[in-house]
């Protein structure tokens, strides 16, 4: 089998499949029905190709295949994505979740892969599945473990693959076999506070017996480390761990462990040692055959918070920091010497630390949601991917369909590479925005809520301090800005450009909408019909010197800029608008998504919507108490002016025909682990880019 057969073209060396699994519902990894079973969507007309998403949120999501060279495991959202990093378009996305995945885990063979998630928000009890995935075989997820609530912790395979460990928030162990998912231990582990005091789990041999297999393993209990043995009891018929505390100095070793590994001996005969990241910073060390505590080495600064051990190298380990630092140590029992670290510091704490399976190469992800790639030799740093670690606030797709820019939060804005996915720039925050941070939030970082394209080759941002700054997309330099362009947080931009007029249209929390001259950047109009914030504003696609706005106060107004006054006006109870576009056809529609669930078509000349359509139930994703459908957060009408793309709390993308007499959904898409915030299409009309509430960025392939 080789690399086509999983990713799709090309060749290479031989590589195993990883299947698709489906999600709790039935649903496939990239698209899936519509809820309305009348609507019939084709499934293949929307594809998932891409997704920018790893958060590092969580430690050790980040994972190489122990035998596939060159293949990378990461948790991004709800997906389990497996790539070539070599070749950020091949990308297998595997779904099996409902909440984002915090735990990863990979048999010593890489045959068998385990997920685990955070405690699910649509179930009673928040729990947290596990998922083993069977990597190279026909059939989907292998196995679906329960029992694990509040969100998963750590998992781990024992050495020969016949069980794997898992914990979570709720201090429950759990002990599977691995083949039948049968539970062979289970026991809590709670302080007195009743949360988990199980920092770690580590595997660190096998002793084989007359009938039963017998493991050892080492735990961290709250400040305690304790060796451990997982054994048949034969009398009670039941697999069973019996603890030993670890000795440690008469005067007492009080430590806060984030991670650990085992050493490999050089020699059958050599001493195993296990190694402790401690919240200082430093490497605690443990003989593990007489179990007493041998060395603490200061390693860095925030904490040492990943540890990477290789058969490769016996007495060498890797040290993550939360400085940003990777080190690597040699040595043995209480001597230890830094060998060489990675210069420059990566760009945030080092979370993950993994080895490709050739050997040559470490991978280390950070908090920043960065993966770099680094030398064993030398350990030089080379940046794999970036992502977005808050919640996504704003795309827009630029005028060719080469680039995007997406913004987020935590005050992130990038303009991204759609052929490499790679950051082509990373404007900095408006220096008057980030002084006023979130629209009067008392010093909350700025964030970038809105985004349009000026022209080719520039992005304007709509900052929450009230701010409006006009960047180049390819170097990230500022152009130029209106530090004040509103009291409150400019929630909405739209820019229009052409021979006959120029003008950037703003909105703001403040419900006031303004048009600034994109020449001189002075005032030109302003209106303040809005009771509450401003959510949308768009310029009509017919007559440039007419604007349109959406507010939370469930209005929308046109303006003609000739006259300086409100030319239209629709409204709905009970909810506010959240989003709106235009049709290119019929009678230039409004089309309006809402709080209620709703899109709906707005004619000029008439009162009422002459088009509704329902977002998907409220049993799904996003829905709100009391059977409330979810919110449609973006909508948008593609290029042509054919389809209308629309998403919101449910966190699914859904096109329709708006050719259709009732805008017949055609393709649904489901790749969040939570609401969708924003979306764009593509130039071309080929792809929808799409952002997150769960911090992903979706690009899909769209064959209408």
């Amino acid at each position: 089998m080789h690399r086509s057969d999983l990713f799709g073209g090309g060749s290479g060396p031989s590589h195993h499949i990883l299947q698709s699994c489906s999600s709790p519902d039935g649903v496939p990894a990239a698209t899936a029905p519509a809820s309305d079973p009348d609507s019939g969507p084709a499934d293949d007309l929307l594809e998932l190709e891409h997704v920018i998403g790893y958060t590092g949120h969580n430690a050790r999501t980040v994972l190489a295949h122990p035998t596939d060279a060159g293949v990378l495991l990461t948790a991004m959202g709800s997906l389990l994505v497996v790539s070539l990093v070599s070749d950020p378009h091949r990308q297998e996305l595997l779904r099996g979740h409902d909440e984002e995945i915090s735990a990863l885990a990979s048999s010593p063979s890489g045959d068998l892969i385990a997920t685990g998630q955070a405690g699910s928000t649509r179930a009673k009890g928040s729990p947290s599945p596990v998922i083993v995935w069977a990597y190279g075989s026909p059939t989907k997820a292998r196995l679906k473990l329960a029992g694990l609530t509040q969100g998963v912790t750590l998992l781990a395979f024992s050495p020969d693959a016949q069980f794997l460990a898992g914990s979570a928030n709720d201090g429950m162990l759990y002990i599977w076999d691995a083949a039948t998912g049968e539970v062979a231990f289970c026991r809590p582990y709670v302080r007195r506070d009743g949360a988990s005091a199980l920092r770690f789990f580590q595997w660190c041999g096998v002793d084989a017996g007359a009938r039963r297999r017998a493991y050892r393993a080492l735990l961290c209990l709250g400040a305690d480390v304790v060796a451990a043995d997982f054994a048949f009891d034969a009398a009670r018929r039941q697999w069973d761990v019996r603890t030993a505390p670890m000795a440690v100095p008469a005067t007492g070793l009080q430590r806060t462990y984030l991670c650990s590994a085992v050493t490999t001996p050089e020699t059958a005969a050599g001493a195993s040692y296990l190694l402790c990241g401690t919240e200082v910073g430093d490497l605690v060390v443990y003989s593990v055959g007489p179990r007493v505590y041998r060395a603490s080495i200061p390693v860095c600064a925030g904490g040492l918070l990943s540890l990477l051990t290789d058969a490769e190298e016996p007495g060498v380990v890797y040290c993550g920091g939360g400085d940003g630092s990777v080190r690597k140590l040699r040595g043995a029992d209480m001597e230890w010497r830094l060998d060489c670290e990675a210069a420059p510091l990566l760009d945030g704490a080092v979370i993950s630390l993994t080895a490709d399976a050739e050997g040559a190469e470490l991978i280390a992800a950070t908090r920043a949601g960065s993966v770099y790639r680094l030398l064993r030799g030398d350990l030089t740093p080379v940046l794999v991917s970036a992502a977005h670690t808050a919640r996504v606030t704003a795309v827009a797709a630029g005028p060719r369909a080469e680039a995007f820019a997406a913004a987020s939060a935590d005050g992130a804005l990038r303009v991204w590479d759609l052929c490499s996915y790679g950051v082509v720039s990373a404007p900095r925050a408006l220096a008057a925005a980030a002084r006023g941070g979130g629209g009067g939030g008392g010093g909350a970082r700025a964030a970038a809520l809105s985004l349009a394209w000026l022209g080719g080759g520039a992005v304007v941002a709509g900052w929450s301090g009230g701010g409006v700054a006009c960047y180049d997309a390819a170097s990230g330099a500022e152009l130029w800005a209106i530090a004040t362009a509103h009291r409150g947080a400019v929630t909405a931009v739209a820019v229009q450009l052409d021979a006959a007029v120029a003008y950037l249209l703003t909105g703001s929390e403040d419900g006031e909408v303004r048009v600034w001259s994109l020449r001189t950047r002075a005032l030109m109009a302003q209106f303040a019909e809005h009771k509450r914030g401003v959510s949308a504003v768009a310029v009509d696609v017919a007559l440039p010197h007419r604007v349109h706005s959406a507010g939370l106060d469930g209005t929308t107004f046109t303006y003609d800029l000739r006259k300086e006054q409100r030319v239209g006006t629709h409204a709905i109870r009970g909810g506010g608008f959240l989003s709106l576009t235009q049709r290119r056809d019929s009678e230039h529609e409004l089309i309006t998504g809402d709080a209620l669930g709703d899109v709906l078509a707005w004619d000029c000349d008439a009162r009422d919507p002459v088009m509704a359509a329902r977002s998907s139930s409220a049993q799904q994703r996003g829905g709100g108490s009391g059977g409330a459908p979810p919110r449609v957060r973006c909508v948008a009408v593609s290029p042509s002016g054919r389809f209308l793309a629309a998403s919101g709390d449910d966190g699914v993308v859904k096109v329709m025909d708006l050719g259709d007499e009732h805008w017949r959904v055609v393709a649904c898409g489901h790749g969040h682990s939570d609401g969708v915030a924003a979306l764009a299409w593509s130039c071309d009309e080929k792809q929808i880019i799409s952002g997150g509430v769960d911090c992903s960025i979706c690009v899909w392939n769209f064959y209408g």
